[in-house]
This record gives structure tokens, sequence and C-alpha cells, in this order.
């Protein structure tokens, strides 16, 4: 009995549904009822109605509905193209243009969605290519944006570059504060993908405040993880933890699983980054995990890049070539250079952790042909001639609206006193007067734009140099190693390990350069973690052993200074790391910098077993060239062996750049 009656409830409910659907279906003569009433059924409603042999035109409108329902969750994406495929074959949207294009976009969509990077591009542009001459707006600039994005991910800078710009013009002339801060947050990824990071936090920053205006948790989320990873880059750790904490914090109210998958990716470069490799490791892995069971093949791939890096670091370098040859799966779907760039690069790296340096030098080449194909000085002139239009015209836009508000209040003022206007004779001399004036001013523009020019040409032209230094310091480095190889002695290996530091302190400073917008001083906060990070790799020394402390001012320091600085810091460290803590013996290791004065104090010290300086002073090529190196740079040199080593180094009368 009491079965019968809840089989009669059931009967009852689905009766109810039903004729809500065809009432609902009744009312719905366009899209956008179609879409409310698509956010109040779930998907398996859907499925369940199709079943039912309804009319024509509901059966299409039930399509529409799953095609955009599915899209909703990661994990029914592939859904979208069951559904669209099945309107396509209808003969009334076959004959009708925008519908085809609409169930091409939400299949464009699904396709960016799952990392199938190469055919959603090809779809996008049609359906660009369509609303552009249609004049459709929202469309236009909604394929405008997917088509910038993905071509920044593949590592397609020029190309993102036009779309970016089109899509940000787009919706700022719509004023759609949502649109208009996604494509910011678009253009500040783009700056920060070429490495002009001051450019990608500025939009970061205006991006994220539009989002908290109109409380969009999802967009706060993404800007706080791009502004975590780029600060990451920057050596700002401390600002890295805040945004990918506030990241976290909001993805985990949204529970979103592609946006945790992201946190923990970020969050495990941080990790390595500090030098914290196991949590690293069990970051990336989370990340992994969670990826694994979502549709995108490029977001994968990115965490197999990342897992492989940090095996690297953990000495697992079989295990690191296994995640970076998985890059090359289904690659011909999403085509991108930064990932192919970077698994050739961990393959290098992977192969010379085990010694095979012919392989190691073969996949460094590799990498380096696309690295110098990403970033080359011709693509870098070309992006930076429409960067400066862009932010030209930009500005023009703002004047010519001033320029409009200014004259709309002469007329009002004139239309209300025309007796201002009485003076014919006044009125000739400030004519007069402003035609002098605006010859003189633009002459001094035109001068201002030659001069623009002259200096951008050559900052590109210093871009690329240190690029080049950096990239074949790295390669001087990779002959060492072979040249290693073949060499018996273990002090010639011990001489050749420590010139690679040297070489390596140096082409840090030129990588630094090269990615930044100042060309001529290195930030020296990014620069002495960066520093520290890799001589803990270099000597195999884990955090967990020797607990790394760092003091660092946020300044900038001249190339001169910081190269020779740099050695000298690079000499101090080596020294503690292979000297001062014997047998894994646990320890503390302590950097501080601090401008003072307009002048430079470096300390660097240890609680390790000590040494006897004139003793080491004497043998030691290390310590003539710390010596030597101070000379040069006019400073004051302590070291003290009393409790563990602590040197001291003093610089006075330095140009010195605090950074705000």
């Amino acid at each position: 009995m009491v079965q019968g009656i809840a089989q009669d409830t059931f009967k009852i409910k689905i009766y109810r549904e039903l004729l809500s659907v065809y009432i609902k279906m009744a009312i719905c003569t366009s899209f956008a009822p179609i879409v409310l009433w698509s956010q109040e059924i779930p998907l398996d409603s859907i499925d369940k109605l199709l079943t039912h042999n309804l009319g024509v035109e509901q059966h299409k409108n039930l399509l529409w509905m799953g095609a955009e329902k599915s899209l909703e969750q990661d994990s029914t994406v592939y859904r979208t193209k069951d559904f669209t495929s099945e309107l396509r074959s209808l003969p009334e949207i076959q004959n009708d243009s925008a519908s085809l294009m609409r169930a091409l976009k939400l299949d464009a969509h699904a396709d960016r969605v799952m990392g199938n990077y190469i055919k959603s591009i090809d779809q996008f542009k049609v359906c660009h290519d369509y609303f552009q001459r249609t004049a459709d707006t929202a469309n236009w600039a909604f394929s405008a944006n997917q088509l910038g994005t993905m071509h920044v991910f593949m590592g397609k800078n020029e190309k993102a570059q036009g779309y970016l710009f089109e899509v940000y013009d787009l919706y700022k002339s719509q004023g759609n504060i949502l649109r208009l801060a996604q494509a910011t947050n678009g253009l500040a990824i783009f700056y920060d993908n070429i490495n002009q990071e001051e450019k990608a936090i500025e939009r970061y920053t205006e991006a994220l405040k539009m989002f908290q205006e109109i409380k969009d948790t999802m967009g706060q989320a993404n800007v706080h993880a791009n502004l975590g990873i780029t600060y990451t880059d920057r050596g700002e750790y401390g600002k890295a933890e805040y945004h990918l904490s506030m990241q976290g914090k909001l993805d985990s109210l949204l529970n979103t699983q592609w946006g945790l998958g992201f946190f923990f990716d970020y969050l495990g470069y941080l990790r390595e980054k500090q030098g914290r490799y196991q949590e690293a490791y069990q970051s990336h892995l989370q990340s992994l995990k969670i990826r694994e069971k979502l549709p995108s093949h490029f977001n994968i791939t990115e965490s197999r890049i990342s897992l492989a890096a940090v095996l690297i670091r953990l000495g697992h370098y079989d295990k690191a070539i296994i995640e970076a040859n998985k890059v090359f799966e289904k690659y011909d779907e999403r085509q991108s250079l930064h990932q192919l760039q970077s698994s050739y690069e961990l393959l290098s790296e992977a192969y010379e952790g085990k010694k095979d340096m012919a392989k190691a030098l073969d996949y460094h080449k590799l990498y380096k042909k696309i690295s110098d194909s990403v970033f080359n000085s011709d693509m870098i002139e070309t992006i930076t001639e429409k960067d400066a239009k862009f932010e030209r015209v930009q500005k023009e836009s703002e004047i010519a609206i001033l320029n409009l508000r200014n004259e709309s209040s002469q007329k009002i003022i004139g239309q209300k006193d025309r007796t201002i206007l009485m003076s014919g004779t006044g009125l000739f001399l400030v004519s007069l007067l402003c035609i002098g004036l605006y010859l003189i001013t633009r002459k001094y523009l035109g001068q201002r734009q030659q001069l623009a020019k002259a200096l951008s040409d050559k900052d590109i032209l210093l871009r690329e140099i240190h690029h080049r230094v950096k990239n074949n310091l790295q390669l001087i480095s990779s002959l060492l190693t072979l040249q290693g190889r073949s060499i018996d002695s273990k002090s010639a290996q011990i001489a050749i390990n420590e010139g690679k530091s040297r070489i390596r302190s140096m082409a840090l400073i030129h990588q630094d350069l090269y990615q930044k917008e100042n060309l001529t001083s290195v930030n020296t906060q990014r620069y002495f973690n960066n520093l520290c990070q890799e001589l803990f790799t270099t000597y195999n020394t884990s955090k967990d052993q020797v607990h790394l402390e760092t003091d660092i001012d946020d300044i900038a320091i001249d190339v001169d200074t910081l190269v020779p600085l740099g050695l000298m810091t690079n000499e101090i460290i080596s020294n503690s790391l292979k000297y001062a803590f014997p047998n894994h013996k646990k320890g503390h290791l302590k950097v501080v910098l601090k401008g003072e004065n307009k002048g430079l104090y470096l300390k660097v010290s240890d609680d390790g077993i000590g040494y006897d300086p004139k003793e080491v002073s004497v043998k030691s090529f290390g310590n003539r060239l710390i010596l030597s190196l101070a000379q040069q740079l006019e400073a004051e040199l302590k070291i003290s062996t009393t409790k563990g080593t602590t040197v001291e180094i003093i610089m006075q009368k330095l140009n010195i750049e605090t950074y705000d």
C-alpha cells in the first residue's frame, strides 16, 4: 500500500514537471527566456524531457538549453558537443546563419575548456569574423577574448596582443564593468607572459578593483591567483603568499575544482621557489589529481610540467623525465610553445642531473631555439610599437572626451552670457596666442615622439643583448659540465663546479635585466632570493637541513655594482654550504642586505663549525676573489669566526633606488 502511494506520488511529480515545462515552452519565444529557464532545470531533467515525444520547436529549445547548461560544469562540458551536433542536423538550423554561429560558438567554447586549443581557435575565428560583420558586439568581443587568451597560453604573443586590444576597446565602449574587468585581466596575463611584470601588476590591480566593485567572487579569485604567480616570479614571496591564500579561500567558497587545481599548482610553485620541495611536490600532486578528473588537457600538462620541475629539485631525474615527456601527448591539440619550451628545458636539466651530457646539450639547444623564437627582437619591437600605439589611442580618447566636455561647457557659458564675446580684438589675440602655443606644442610633441622611439629602439636592442648574454653564459656552463665529464681529478671537478656557480650568479643578473622593464638596474630582493635558491640546489642542500633566513631590502642596484657583489655573495654562501655543516649537520644561514645612508650593508652569517680566515685566504681562490672584488668596490670587508662564520661587506656612496 505504501509502495503504491509512493509510485502515484512520483507519477504526479513527473506530470507536474512536464506540465510546467510545456507551459514555459509556450511562453518562451526568444533566447533570453530560454537561458533563464535553463538555469532552473538541471541537466538530467533536460535529458529525461528529451526522451518524450515533444513538438519540433520544444525539442529544439531543450537542445539549446542542454548545450548551454552542460558548459556550466567541467564534468559535463563534453555533452555540449552532443547537443550542438544534433542541433546542426536540424534543417531549420542549417538554413539559419545566426543559429549555426550560435552552435559553433558553443562548440568552440567546449573545445577551449577541454584544452583542444587548435580546434577551438579555428572555430572562434569563424565566429569572430561573422559577429564582426553582423555588428554583434557582445559575441564579437567574447570571441576576440577567447582567441586572445588562447594565443597567450600558446606563446603566440603578437597575435594575442591584437585580439586583446580589440576586446578591451569593445568592452570599454560598452561600459560593462564585468566584461571590462575580464578584458583587463586578459591584458595583464599578456604583459606577464612577455615579462613586463610592472605593467601586468598594474592591470591586475585595476581588474581586481573592478571585480571587487561588482562583488564577482570568481573574478577576484582568478586575479589573486595571477598576482600570486607573478609575485612568486619576482621573488616577493610574502605578497605571493597573501594573494594565493586569498585565491584558495575564494575558490573554496565557490567549490570550483577548476580553481582549486590552479591554487594547488601555484602554491606548489611558490613552495618550490622557497626551497620547500616536499611540500611543493605534494601540492603539485594534489593539483594533478584534481585536473585529471577535469576535461582540460592543457591544465593537466601544466601540472605535469610543475611535477617534473620539483622532481628534478628532489633528485628524482628518471621520474622527472617521464613527466616531462608526457607534455608531448596530445600536443597537436594544444601546440603551446611555452609548454614545449618548458619540457625541453626540464629534460635538459634532468639529463644533466643523470650525467648524460650529450642529451642534456641536445635538449638545451631545442629549448634555446624555441626561447629565441618566442622572445626574438623583431617580435618584441612589433609588440612594443603596438603597445605604445594602444596606450596613445587610449590617452587621445580620454583627451577627446575631456575636450568634448570642455566644448559643451563653453557653449553653455556662451549661451548664458553672450556679452563676454563682445571684444573681437581680444578674441583675435587669444586665437593668435593659441595658434602659437599649438605650433610650439606640436613641435615639442614631435621631438618627444622621436626621442621616445629612439629610446624604445635602444631598449629593445639592449634587452636582446642581455637575453643573448644570459643564453651564452648558460651554454658556457653546459660546456664546462661536458668538460668535467672527461676529467678524473677530483680537485679539477670541484673547480669546474665552482666556475659554473659563478657563471650562474652572473647569468641571473642578465636574465633579470632582459625580463624586466628597467634595463640598467636589478631588484636585489628578487636577485638574492634566486641566487640563494640556485646555490642550495647546486650543493644539494635542503632547507630542512640548513634553514635559510633572508632580510633583504627591496632596492635597485646598477649592474656594475651588482655583478661583483653577486660574485662575492656566491663565494660566501658557497663556502658556508660546503664547509660549515659537514656530515649533513643541521644549521642556520642568514643573508642580510640593507641600503643605509646612500650605502650598502651586506651580511652573511652561519652557525656552522667556522674556519681560520688567514689560512683559507692563502689557499682558496674563492677567498682571494672576495678580497679582490671588495677592493674593486672600495668596500670594507669584515670576517668573524667566533660563533660560526660571519662576513660583513660595507659600501659607501652608491646610487641606490628604493622600490615603493
